[in-house]
């Protein structure tokens, strides 16, 4: 759940005091977002689902900005909701103090959720204003690992496409859901990735060439990792460190158990788990694809089941599996599977119908 949304109207000096303030808490790592990031589209539907999640809701106020009915209603919302802290960030403080503005009385009803505004004009500047909003803030607000700022989205905040900081350890914030294509390549000074639950997809060679990287914590959620996802990383075949996800062994030379994919995943993408270390592949009930070049050149591996859920094998699946010698398949047999599998008449089994 993100912590704090900042909202503001478009217009200045809205728009730059919000950004200025979003670059602020973000180099003290509190976790916010600005609906000024949000990009054009289905930008009703972003902030919809961004207000929804804010515990924490700050509105940049100037006698530009809150005389609509439109953001009238928008305020109205937060009233209504428990647990929401709103914390008004006022310019133009004589506007405001003015009785017969409908904008002033709002400001000043919010009521039980409502925190004390800050005037900006009180304050020497907009850092010393800044500050004291930070001290108006609940004490159990999130605190990130990483600045805020140095993760790059794409369409809203659940898509995490970059990183542009330098720390050896990221921590990629609880609401994003997929880490997109190439969002770490070549990123030499990252050493450890902790996943949170929420992310359910690794793009295609989304750590490609991260040389360092030699720990990845969580992925609970994964459902789906992409071709050369860890390719040429610290992680890739012939390293000494192991590497896990959900259960499935990476990046070693010796012998492993199994690969379990988690249950639940549809997709296994083309080379998603190429150079596994394990001598068996457990797939779910319900999956229904394996990409190409998925398990090839998994070199230990010697059993695979194939469950009925699955309709297509892509080719070359299992090439390089040279001490594969039985293959069980739980229904009819995949489109593809023949060029899946090197020598499929000698390993292939059907035990279902």
């Amino acid at each position: 759940m993100k912590s704090v949304l900042i909202s503001h109207s478009n217009r200045e000096p809205d728009l730059g005091i919000t950004l200025q303030l979003y670059r602020y808490l973000s180099a003290r790592k509190i976790d916010c977002w600005v609906d000024a990031l949000l990009e054009s589209g289905d930008w009703d539907g972003q902030i919809g689902e961004v207000m929804y999640d804010a515990s924490v809701v700050v509105f940049v106020a100037s006698r530009n900005s809150l005389t609509s009915k439109e953001v009238m209603k928008e305020v109205g919302y937060f009233l209504r909701t428990p647990n929401k802290t709103v914390i008004p960030f006022v310019i133009d403080m004589q506007y405001y103090l003015s009785p017969e503005k409908e904008a002033a009385q709002a400001i000043y009803n919010f009521g039980a959720n409502s925190i004390q505004a800050v005037f900006a004009e009180k304050y020497p500047d907009y850092d010393a204003a800044f500050e004291r909003l930070v001290q108006l803030l609940p004490a159990d607000i999130v605190r990130l690992e990483n600045n805020p700022s140095d993760f790059v989205y794409g369409g809203s905040d659940k898509v995490l496409t970059g990183y542009k900081g330098s720390d050896p350890c990221v921590s990629v914030p609880p609401y994003v859901t997929e880490i997109a294509k190439e969002a770490f390549l070549n990123n030499e000074t990252l050493q450890k990735i902790i996943l949170p639950p929420s992310v359910e997809k690794i793009g295609i060679r989304a750590f490609f060439g991260c040389s360092n990287l030699v720990s990845f914590e969580g992925g609970e959620g994964l459902t789906e990792a992409e071709a050369s996802a860890f390719d040429c990383s610290g992680l890739a075949p012939g390293r000494e460190k192991r590497f896990c996800f959900a259960g499935i062994e990476f990046g070693c030379d010796r012998e492993a158990e199994e690969i379990a994919v988690p249950a639940g995943t549809r997709i296994v993408a083309n080379e998603a788990f190429r150079y596994g270390g394990a001598k068996r592949v457990v797939l779910p009930e319900g999956l229904e694809t394996i990409g190409e070049l998925a398990f090839a050149e998994c070199i230990f591996l010697e059993n695979v089941t194939v469950p009925a859920s699955v309709k297509r094998i892509g080719r070359n699946a299992f090439r390089g599996c040279g001490r594969l010698v039985r293959v069980i398949f739980q229904g009819k047999i995949p489109d593809g599977a023949e060029e899946a599998f090197e020598r499929f008449d000698e390993i292939a089994v059907r035990e279902g119908k």
